[in-house]
């Protein structure tokens, strides 16, 4: 059935990496929002921010049309806590959930300066385990065109036609021009893709809502 609101309330979540970011938007446009970078404490603040969100904007759970949450790949541990907690919340209610994929993040993040730099596709990559990482690439519309690789960063090429963005410390010194300056996920790009997959009705069924891990997945095929 088509939904009909025109301005949803959506509580975005980043557990995937060292930041815990919470974001309450209605549409695209942030009502509230609230983020640490302190390792390790996502168990504490994602609650905590809920929570206080919840309070300053004096509004009830019940009212909150959708819950959209980082995916991955990204930090095992900050992903299962959030997914968990978004389960909690959704749980026997109208709530839909929405999966923000961290490497398509990435790409509408960079998407604008790659079109001003006549790029022809975005590559993002992230940081994984072990001297690795995480990449894809996306066309200038942010969808990818391959999937997800990961592979040892010092195999990672860059061209002239690509623009780079994601969380790793890449030195381009002949195309400084490629490279994003901003290597972490921010709250306008959670609440504008939340907004994005929520209006094309993107949801994510609640039993089968889980992170993707990726590195497993890579690691039980080799």
């Amino acid at each position: 059935m088509k939904i009909e609101q025109n301005n949803p309330l959506i509580l975005s979540f980043d557990t995937s990496s060292v930041n815990c970011t919470v974001v309450l938007s209605q549409s695209n446009s942030i009502i509230y929002q609230l983020s640490s970078s302190l390792p390790n404490k996502h168990d504490k603040y994602l609650a905590e921010f809920v929570s206080r969100t919840l309070a300053d904007t004096n509004i009830d759970i019940s009212q909150i049309d959708a819950i959209a949450i980082v995916s991955g790949p990204g930090s095992f541990t900050g992903l299962r806590i959030g997914f968990s907690f978004a389960k909690g919340l959704a749980i026997d209610s109208n709530i839909k959930l929405i999966l923000l994929p961290t490497l398509q993040l990435y790409a509408l993040q960079s998407l604008e300066l790659a079109k001003l730099s006549n790029k022809s596709k975005i590559l993002t990559a992230i940081k994984g385990n072990s001297g690795k990482c995480y990449k894809q690439y996306f066309d200038l519309n942010y969808k990818p065109i391959d999937e997800i690789e990961l592979i040892d960063i010092k195999d990672l090429q860059l061209d002239d036609n690509t623009f780079f963005s994601g969380d790793l410390e890449i030195s381009d010194n002949s195309n400084n021009e490629n490279l994003a300056k901003i290597n972490s996920i921010l709250p306008t790009t959670l609440s504008n893709l939340a907004y994005s997959k929520f209006i094309k009705e993107e949801f994510a069924d609640f039993d089968n809502f889980e992170p993707s891990y990726y590195q497993e997945f890579n690691f039980r095929k080799a």
